[in-house]
């Protein structure tokens, strides 16, 4: 938009641009006219507290101005991330700041707005790509990146795109925000205990018995008494949160997962309130056609083989 220099919806300032909207080139893609499928490799972390726990992050390689990256697959934020030290490079371009920008995780982060000369997946060349560099250690790409690279396969070992995947879904891709624009998510119906809900799919989160976490600003006399106490870190701060945990049947586009773990946390602020993480990819391949907007969940019988390490 001729003009734009600060940005914002409701009452939070989003950023500003320190260059006119004129002289920042167009986010483009080519070679995307044929399916390709690049293995997705998986990393561990482990998260400190009262239970220690450890589980595998799927990721995907892809060329950052001809070097390779890691990138997590950002399905839970509008922007793509990169570390703040990569800016300084020569193929970076800033063009303005952004005050606010929060994950699927409930973790916000502000930074420096730059456009990325390259950006290589498989064959795929995106040119003048927006990323936000800001303090985090890890690399990934959000639904603005995905979304170029016309329709998406992601099941537990390949990520395959192109524009002739044969999708054939009729959902509608539903992605979720709130008012101040800080928030971005794809969102998919899951049922739990008979009942169906909208919940944000984040490919971070993938302890294998966590399937479904719910954040809910209290709880009832009865869910206090089966809670617990947890500790974390989150952006460098210790954070205690009350939780408890409760199993039920999960089923999505009537695949059945079985009797699944969620748990539920005491978090008044976190959006989005309810997340599936990686356990939505156990018994199906997740479908995103961006070309017709639409998504599906479908059987996926290959899913015995683990990630490769």
């Amino acid at each position: 938009f001729a003009g734009l220099e600060q940005f914002s919806l409701f009452d939070i300032k989003m950023g500003n641009l320190s260059v006119p909207p004129s002289e920042i080139p167009p986010f483009t893609v080519t070679g995307i006219d044929q399916q390709q499928t690049l293995p997705l490799q998986s990393q561990k972390f482990t998260q400190e507290g009262n239970k220690s726990i450890t589980w595998n992050v799927p990721y995907l390689t892809a060329s950052l101005n001809g070097t390779d990256f890691s990138f997590f697959l950002g399905t839970d934020t509008a922007i793509s991330f990169l570390p703040k030290a990569l800016s300084h490079s020569p193929h970076v371009h800033i063009v303005g700041h952004i005050e606010i920008a929060t994950n699927g995780r409930g973790e916000a982060y502000n930074g420096d707005l730059g456009i990325v000369d390259e950006l290589k997946i498989g064959t795929a060349i995106l040119k003048n790509v927006p990323f936000l560099f800001t303090n985090t250690d890890e690399a990934s790409l959000s639904l603005m990146v995905l979304q170029k690279l016309g329709k998406i396969k992601i099941d537990r070992q390949y990520f395959t795109f192109g524009k002739d995947i044969d999708c054939h879904c009729q959902k509608d891709i539903q992605l979720g925000s709130i008012f101040d624009g800080r928030f971005h998510a794809l969102r998919y119906p899951i049922t739990w205990q008979g009942k169906t809900e909208m919940a944000a799919i984040n490919l971070r989160l993938t302890d294998a018995h966590l399937s479904f976490m719910v954040f809910q600003p209290d709880f009832t006399h009865e869910e206090e008494k089966q809670s617990f106490e947890m500790d974390r870190e989150i952006n460098g701060k210790k954070i205690i949160s009350s939780i408890y945990l409760t199993d039920g049947n999960l089923s999505i586009d009537g695949i059945d997962y079985g009797k699944r773990l969620k748990s539920v946390e005491k978090d008044e602020l976190h959006i989005p309130a309810k997340v599936i993480g990686v356990s939505i990819l156990d018994k199906g391949s997740l479908y995103l056609d961006f070309i017709n907007h639409k998504a599906c969940l479908k059987p996926n019988t290959s899913d015995t083989t683990p990630m490769p390490q």
